[in-house]
């Protein structure tokens, strides 16, 4: 199967995540940015496909990619090559291989639980863990809520809203904000994420104004 999507040239400029990435040392940066530029493009995926089993053979050819990265040269694809150069030296394919994975299970997502959503979090939230040498089980935990948040900041369905945040407001309350310093950057991300989930999801403040940067400035600094 020949994969479609476009090169990832056309990822909007995020400026909390640029904040989070000028923390970070070079070689590491690079690697958090790439799992970054793969998610947006695993998500991408899940948005432009109108059948969920035509999707499900798109992830697969993802899942599959990543995990030949570990034993062979990446094919022509500027982004897997760019994951081969810049992430395998941190984190082997074959783990990479789970954010397709999680992604797939967004596809199947049926019910309430939300499921899907959540394992596409704490999969991102993991791997990010792992290129820093932080706690890789905490991230998860923080990565599953934040990705319940992440769904609702980007639906216009209410109802969809309103459960997603639901959960992770209830999820939220078993993390005290408190991150280890290997982790800061990414409780950076969970702490507004955990801001979101407190509101009434009505309206969202605008990701990158100047409340939410100075909020994360201040995290940065004492942690809380």
């Amino acid at each position: 199967m020949n994969d479609a999507d476009p090169p990832p040239t056309d990822i909007p400029e995020d400026a909390e995540r640029a904040l989070v990435l000028a923390y970070l040392a070079p070689p590491v940066r690079q690697a958090v940015d790439a799992l970054w530029q793969l998610d947006a493009r695993l998500g991408t995926v899940v948005s432009t496909t109108s059948e969920a089993s035509i999707g499900m053979l798109r992830m697969a050819w993802w899942r599959d990619a990543l995990c030949r990265l570990d034993d062979a040269s990446p094919p022509a694809e500027p982004l897997l090559r760019h994951v081969a150069d810049v992430l395998l030296p941190h984190v082997r394919g074959e783990r990479i291989a789970a954010l397709p994975e999680a992604w797939g299970g967004v596809l199947a997502d049926e019910g309430h639980d939300m499921a899907g959503w959540r394992g596409r979090g704490a999969e991102l939230f993991g791997l990010v863990a792992e290129v820093l040498g932080g706690d890789a089980a905490l991230a998860r935990r923080i990565g599953a809520s934040w990705g319940l948040v992440d769904l609702a900041r980007g639906t216009r369905n209410m109802d969809v809203r309103n459960v997603a945040l639901g959960l992770a407001r209830a999820a939220f309350k078993e993390w005290d904000g408190r991150v280890p310093a290997s982790l800061r950057v990414l409780g950076m991300l969970g702490m507004l994420a955990r801001i979101d989930a407190a509101g009434d999801g009505a309206e969202f403040a605008r990701r990158g104004s100047p409340a939410r940067i100075g909020r994360m400035l201040r995290y940065r600094l004492v942690g809380r």
